[in-house]
Parts: structure tokens; sequence; C-alpha cells
């Protein structure tokens, strides 16, 4: 707080630090963490439908907006940072580094977030979520001249990521739904193929249609899909498309300097450098390896190709190409 109180009007402060309070990752940890439906989607334990009706109902985007889609385990805290890098002087950028964790999610915390985003001393403003893209108003998104960003990742490597991801959230581990997650890789395969896990998602599916709610977008004009193996692959050419999407005018020399910024031994030392603790949290949590292909090493053949098979029934007439090695 003492960071932000250096930028932020008085006034503002007290909302900021109820923030800080409500969504404190001891608080999740004690926290209930039912498990809420709308429109016969399933929230994710903890989260509640407060922030997610407020934000479709009444908040609105501003021009230049950017709200990065993703589900979990695909590269949305990189992507973040890069476009953060993209959009942020050093000042801004780290503003929002010591800013409430539910500030950066659009369906996290309560909806007095919203009133301090729209207080915020940024000209642009950057969320991320998980939500489908039935959950999100994506009519009204447009219509303000805001910008989607949606990243997606090959879903082997998703689930390998996403089983020792979820291993780190102690409120989810205790859930009623933990016998989903704590009994080891191969139980864990069988219920998120099968959609049994809730995270935005109606019973049955998972990340195929979530990716397919968004793909069904990307002809539209503010909408961009990104791929996160391309931006392993080839950073500087896709960074300049998404720099080129977001109307940011880029040089040699900056890219290369958000490529060496965001590299994963950079992020690393800056998150063991991050005064907010609760962010510091979260992106420990988040930060594994973000290799592409390390699937090989824990998937059978078997699981390969159930995994094959069900994103081809899912994604069948779409131009969606996963890659699964570099």
């Amino acid at each position: 707080m003492e960071e932000l109180a250096k930028v932020l009007p008085a006034d503002l402060l007290p909302s900021v630090q109820e923030l800080f309070d409500e969504f404190s990752l001891a608080g999740m940890k004690s926290a209930g963490v039912e498990v809420q439906e709308v429109k016969g989607y399933r929230l994710t334990p903890g989260v509640t439908t407060d922030a997610l009706q407020y934000a479709y109902d009444e908040w609105s985007f501003r021009e230049g907006d950017v709200l990065l889609g993703s589900f979990p385990k695909t590269g949305t805290n990189w992507t973040l940072d890069i476009i953060r890098r993209l959009l942020y002087d050093e000042s801004s950028y780290n503003l929002c580094k010591n800013l409430p964790l539910s500030t950066l999610i659009l369906e996290a915390g309560s909806p007095l977030k919203f009133s301090v985003l729209d207080k915020l001393p940024l000209k642009r403003r950057l969320m991320g979520t998980h939500l489908p893209a039935e959950l999100l108003n994506l009519k009204k998104l447009k219509e303000s001249k805001a910008k989607l960003i949606y990243v997606y990742r090959n879903p082997k490597d998703q689930l390998v990521s996403w089983f020792h991801f979820i291993q780190k959230i102690p409120h989810l581990v205790n859930h009623p739904l933990g016998h989903m997650i704590n009994q080891g890789f191969n139980n864990f395969f069988e219920h998120a193929l099968k959609g049994d896990l809730p995270i935005g998602t109606k019973p049955g599916e998972g990340y195929a249609n979530h990716l397919f709610s968004f793909y069904e977008h990307k002809n539209d004009g503010n909408v961009l899909l990104l791929c996160f193996e391309d931006l392993k692959k080839d950073f500087r050419g896709q960074v300049e498309q998404v720099a080129k999407f977001l109307d940011i005018e880029i040089t040699n020399d900056r890219i290369l300097e958000v490529e060496k910024l965001c590299s994963f031994q950079t992020m690393k030392e800056n998150i063991d450098t991050n005064k907010n603790q609760q962010l510091q949290e979260f992106q420990t949590a988040n930060m594994r390896k973000g290799d592409v292909g390390s699937w090989e090493e824990v998937l059978t053949d078997e699981q390969s190709k159930l995994v094959d098979e069900k994103f081809n029934q899912v994604l069948n007439g779409t131009d969606v190409k996963f890659v699964y090695s570099l």
C-alpha cells in the first residue's frame, strides 16, 4: 500500500485496502468454496457471480482497454506481462504490479473493484479472464472499442501444467471436489478430459469448448487469437503482431527489450522482489516451466490419443492447429 499511496488519490486508498483484504490468499483458503452457476456454467470454487454479473450488466470497458481471455495454464501470466510491457511505461507498469489481485481478473473479487478501476491513472486498462465467451458481454466490449486477445496452448502440455498448478491451491485440493485433483495425474486426467472440473464450463465440457467459444469470434475486428507456442518460437514476430493489433508503434529495440523483460528468468526475479505479497504468491504458483513438449514425459500413448479425439471432435471444421513440439 505504501507504493500505491504515492500515486493514487487518498480517497481511493480505503477501497483498495478493502480489495486486498477480501481477496487475500489466506482468506481464500478459509473462505467458503461453494460452486456457483451462471446459465449452466459452473464457476471455479471460490468465485462468485457478483463481479461477473456486474461486469456483464453494469460496467463498461473504455476505448483502448484490453481483455485477455484464456483457459488455465495456457500462457496467461506470460502473455499478460507481455501486453503490460507494451501498454505501459515503467511507472504505470509498477502501479499495476502493486494493485490488488482482483483488479487483474475480471470475475474475481467483488464489484467494488470496478469503481477502483475507473479511477486509476491509466489510459488503457488490462484485465484477464478464464470465463468462456458466453459469459462475457462481447457486444458491449466491441462497442466500447476495447480489444480482446485470446491465448491458447496445446492441450497436452496444458493438462500437465494444470495438474501441477492446481496442487498448489489449498482451497481447491481440500474442496469436496478435491478427489478429482489430489489422487495423482491419471485420476486428474480422466476427470479433466470428461469435463468434471468446474472452471467456467458446463458439465461435460472443458478446454476444447472454451477455445471454440472464442474461436467463433475470431473474425470480429477487435479479437485476436494468439498461440502460446508461436510466441515461444517467434517471440519478436508475434509481439510485433500484438502491438499492431493494439495500435502501438514499436521499434525493434523495444521488442528486444520486452523479450528480455518477459524472459522466464527475469519474470522469476521480479516475483522474488515483488512487494505485493498477494500477487507474489499467485505468480509463484503460476510459474513452472512453460516448456513445449514436456507432456511426452507424462502422458501415455493412450492418453495422448484420447486428447486428440476429444479436441478433434469439438474443433472439427476449424483451422486451429496445435503445436506439440518445437
